[in-house]
Parts: C-alpha cells; sequence; structure tokens
C-alpha cells in the first residue's frame, strides 16, 4: 500500500503494520536590498532553522536595519 490520500480506509483481514510519514515545511526566504549594498543568505529554510542572513553595505553607505514584511519591530536574533 502506498500513496498520500489522507485519511485512508484500510480492510484488517490480517495483521497490519502502517507507517504515517512527514516532513517538515520549508519556507522559502527572500531579500532585498534597498539602496547601495546586497543580502546574501536567501533560500530555501526547514521549519524551525535558523535563516542567516548577511546584510552587504556598498563602501559610500551604512547598514540601517532589517525590515520583515513591512514589520521592523525588532524582534531578531544575531
Amino acid at each position: 500500500m502506498n500513496g498520500t490520500s489522507n485519511p485512508i480506509a484500510i480492510a484488517a483481514t490480517e495483521d497490519l503494520n502502517v507507517t504515517a510519514n512527514f516532513e517538515l515545511l520549508t519556507f522559502t526566504v527572500s531579500s532585498e536590498a534597498i539602496g547601495e549594498g546586497n543580502v546574501s543568505g536567501a533560500g530555501s529554510y526547514s521549519y524551525g532553522s535558523l535563516a542567516s542572513l548577511t546584510a552587504n553595505n556598498a563602501s559610500t553607505t551604512t547598514f540601517l536595519g532589517w525590515d520583515t514584511n513591512n514589520n521592523t519591530d525588532g524582534n531578531w536574533s544575531s
């Protein structure tokens, strides 16, 4: 028996060992630099993992801070 239907119905005509398989959700982290500079570290991350992004300013600019989904609440760790 193989498949992705959920739920499933199984006729119990003998002893069975049924295994449900799961995988972590994956999220895409994208980045954008406003002004002169760039951001590295964008990509796919599994649920619960840390996305490590680095802001690289140009020699004529300074890094001001992060903004996520237009929210600058400062909920960040380094």
